[in-house]
């Protein structure tokens, strides 16, 4: 059962985790994302699922059209596992975005803004708003 934790906590909770990463190599891997339901009926249910599905060490921010997770130690091909999973529990009505520490940004500011820029080519997400560092 993953963590839930405040929204304005997820740019500092993944900064720290980034920080030691760097530091200590440990978590040496660690994926986040941003999932949106099509519908806003879906976002209790999306809310319980995430907080169900994902692993104890696992983060839930939830914010006003969607969640921001963090998933330490998981790479892209756990994070796709997860996302394929939600994706089609929800039949094909909620939209994500992932991006992995290092593969996609070697710190915070360009793992942050590999998931604006994927949010914006891939759904037209502006998540610029949540992500103010």
């Amino acid at each position: 059962m993953a963590v839930e934790m405040s929204s304005g906590e997820f740019v500092n909770v993944l900064k720290v985790l980034i920080s030691m990463g760097k530091r200590f190599n440990c978590p040496s891997r660690i994926c986040t994302g941003y999932f949106q339901p099509e519908k806003k009926q879906l976002m209790e249910k999306l809310d319980d699922i995430l907080v169900e599905v994902l692993r104890d060490t696992d983060m839930v921010f939830r914010v006003e059209d969607g969640f921001f997770i963090i998933l330490p130690e998981t790479d892209m091909e756990g994070a796709g596992f997860i996302s394929r999973g939600i994706f089609e529990f929800f039949n094909g009505e909620v939209a994500e975005v992932m991006v992995c520490y290092p593969e996609d940004g070697k710190d915070i500011n360009t793992v942050l803004q590999s998931l604006i820029d994927q949010g914006k080519n891939k759904y037209g997400f502006m998540l610029e708003k949540y992500l103010k560092r």
